[in-house]
């Protein structure tokens, strides 16, 4: 049964996959009605699809670069974009290098499958 809906992609600038359609895969496996939205999309991109849709996720995949100067700004326009009732839910090999940004921004962070799991779950009851 579909309970929730959510997005997973990956901010601009970060143009891996693999990552984002793993979450994708597991997040509709828990009942959610999730939308790929692909790789490297604009902060207005991905909060208009969060907003039309009235998504109570949206998860980003951070993997390479790690260093990417525009990354943090993109991610304080997506948070700035984004209704309160939007929880953004970010993991990926790259989530330490821009902990400060998470952090201001109040994304939850996943280091594992079972973290975004208990997140998802967490928000389906909340």
């Amino acid at each position: 049964m579909t309970c929730c809906v959510g997005f997973a992609t990956t901010p601009s600038g970060q143009v891996h996959e693999i990552g984002a359609a793993l979450v994708a895969a597991a997040a509709a496996n828990k009942g959610w009605r999730i939308t790929y939205l692909g790789p490297s999309l604009p902060a207005e991109e991905i909060a208009s699809a969060a907003l039309q849709s009235h998504a109570r996720a949206v998860a980003l995949s951070l993997v390479h670069p790690t260093d990417d100067p525009q990354l943090p700004e993109e991610l304080r326009r997506l948070h700035r974009l984004l209704p309160e009732s939007t929880t953004l839910i970010v993991g990926g090999a790259a989530v330490d290098s821009y902990e400060k940004t998470l952090q201001q921004v109040g994304a939850k962070v996943c280091r594992s499958l079972n973290e975004f799991s208990a997140v998802l779950d967490s928000l389906r009851q909340g």
